[in-house]
């Protein structure tokens, strides 16, 4: 009897463990499948509230200072450089360089991407008061990502962390989103920007160094 008590009482516990470890590998497929689907719906969201003008909505998806950061690497990349001075400097100099220079654009460029300049332009909104700088910059609204289908098949994971929404090509070129997980939150965190826009971008910085230097 306590033989086969014990038996009952084994197989009880397995079949317990078993039910539990079901369980736990079915929640944890939901959670990955949850993760997997977020960034879409942020996306999704993010499109749907810049298109109506939501600024609310969309400030609280926004990671300015990313953002801003963003553009002034990109900014950095494309300034035209002497390839003597380039080349005659040493990994470590170029690299120190380089921040320094993404330093002081982002410097320059706060005054105009304020989440304010930065909601107006993202969602095609009139432009007045956010600085001559910021609208010649010529972003990209949400009304031409569509709607959520068209997010699905124009976007994907990057990284762990990090996810990418396609622009349809546009006159000026293409233009890509960047997303990142930031406290458990989808924000916009950079923003691709096509050859021309940041030829452009160039030009203001150079207009806009001048007229600090005559200040």
């Amino acid at each position: 009897m306590l033989s086969g008590d014990r038996d009952e009482q084994g197989i009880e516990m397995r079949y317990r463990r078993n039910t539990i470890l079901k369980w736990l590998l079915v929640g944890c497929a939901f959670c990955a499948v949850g993760f997997w689907a977020s960034p879409y719906v942020a996306a999704t969201r993010f499109a749907k509230a810049a298109a109506s003008g939501d600024a609310d909505a969309i400030v609280q998806r926004i990671d300015v200072p990313r953002l801003r950061m963003a553009f002034a690497r990109q900014i950095v990349r494309a300034y035209p450089v002497d390839p003597v001075i380039a080349s005659a400097l040493d990994p470590a100099a170029r690299y120190g360089a380089n921040l320094v220079a993404v330093s002081y654009v982002d410097a320059l460029i706060a005054e105009h991407l304020t989440s304010e300049a930065i909601v107006r332009l993202i969602s095609a909104q009139p432009v007045q008061s956010v600085g001559s700088a910021a609208s010649a910059l010529n972003l990209p609204s949400m009304q031409r990502i569509g709607g959520a289908w068209d997010v699905f098949i124009s976007s994907g994971f990057t990284g762990l962390v990090t996810f990418a929404v396609d622009v349809p090509a546009q006159p000026e070129g293409n233009y890509r989103l960047g997303f990142r997980l930031v406290d458990g939150t989808w924000k916009l965190a950079s923003l691709g920007l096509p050859a021309g826009v940041l030829t452009r971008a160039v030009e203001l910085l150079k207009q806009q160094s001048s007229a600090s230097r005559l200040g």
